[in-house]
């Protein structure tokens, strides 16, 4: 059971994780035009 629950947390945490890379990447991409 607790395994379980910690790999959804760590599912939910990659999901934002990966949002927030790919938002930060672009933002970091357009603003030293690499």
């Amino acid at each position: 059971m607790m395994n379980m629950a910690w790999r959804r947390w760590m599912d939910a945490l990659a999901v934002v994780a990966g949002r927030l890379n790919v938002k930060g990447t672009a933002g970091v991409a357009s603003r030293s035009g690499n």
